[in-house]
């Protein structure tokens, strides 16, 4: 009988202890390495699917039905590459650098956490467009950890472009 490989282990059991010690730098206030929750649950995903493809496979050679696994497999794999084809179109669009700039320039966030050292892009986030009879509107929403000197924080940004002066600006911050 096959059994599941050190990969799949491996990806699970590091993937999962990122999620953990992500969880938990932000409640003990440990800053350092607050994308690990993130890249955890990447690997951890990861290590799903091929779990799902040995079951299958294991399956398969038994004779019973892995249709569960395959769309199993299907939906994460959406999902991964959703969330990737985001992370990576989210920078390219005109209201990033709107957001990155608040960042950059807004006094309250020094006061918080210190003198800006990086700040991240994580893979969350949305954009939307929508039309009315007073124009087009489009929001995105993006979350950054910052990273300052005294701490670290997790905020989201929301800007908006609409009428009448159509220019992306920020609208929320939490």
């Amino acid at each position: 009988m096959k059994q599941h490989s050190y990969f799949t282990k491996i990806f699970i059991a590091i993937g999962l202890l990122l999620i953990i010690y992500g969880y938990l730098c932000r409640k003990a206030e440990i800053y350092f390495f607050w994308e690990s929750r993130y890249i955890g649950w990447g690997l951890f995903w990861i290590g799903t699917v091929s779990f799902l493809i040995t079951q299958g496979r294991i399956k398969k050679a038994a004779n019973k039905k892995n249709l569960l696994e395959n769309i199993g497999i299907a939906v994460i794999i959406f999902i991964l590459c959703l969330s990737t084809g985001l992370y990576v179109w989210l920078p390219f669009t005109d209201a990033y650098p709107v957001a990155a700039q608040y960042i950059l320039l807004d006094p309250q966030v020094e006061i918080e956490i210190g003198t800006l050292k990086q700040y991240v892009l994580l893979p969350k986030g949305s954009y939307s467009s929508r039309s009315d009879t007073s124009g087009i509107h489009k929001y995105a929403q993006f979350t950054f950890i910052i990273k300052g000197e005294r701490k670290y924080e997790q905020i989201s940004i929301t800007t908006c472009f609409s009428p009448p002066d159509y220019r992306w600006k920020v609208i929320a911050i939490q």
